[in-house]
């Protein structure tokens, strides 16, 4: 069981929406997201996928990219446990304003390509 984890990574900053301030802070952090000091010491940054930059999550993450056997060379040991599961259960918040987009706690994404859509 899952209670509103960030399965599929976040791509905002919690109430980051609709500030300007705001906006620009969460800018400038989505870019800090690269440095190695920052994923090594700030675990939230280990969750930051920019829709835009999909490349950047798979070369820069430490932990996400990994559990969720996105590398190259896969995990057979991750992939044989969830296929052995009898049930998973994602618990999704309706009114949560911390993990956007919010599929993603149910393995969701925001994918440009489709013009920004969760899928």
């Amino acid at each position: 069981m899952s209670l509103g984890g960030p399965h599929m990574g976040v791509y905002r900053f919690p109430y980051c929406i609709t500030s300007k301030f705001c906006a620009v802070v969460a800018e400038i952090l989505s870019y800090a997201i690269d440095i190695p000091i920052i994923q090594d010491f700030i675990a939230p940054a280990q969750f930051y996928r920019d829709p835009h930059r999909p490349e950047d999550f798979l070369r820069v993450s430490r932990f996400l990219a990994d559990l969720n056997n996105e590398r190259p060379n896969k995990n057979q040991q991750y992939k044989d446990r969830i296929i052995n599961l009898d049930l998973m259960v994602l618990v999704k918040f309706a009114k949560d304003h911390v993990i956007y987009p919010k599929v993603s706690e149910w393995f969701g994404y925001v994918d440009k390509r489709y013009g920004g859509d969760e899928i």
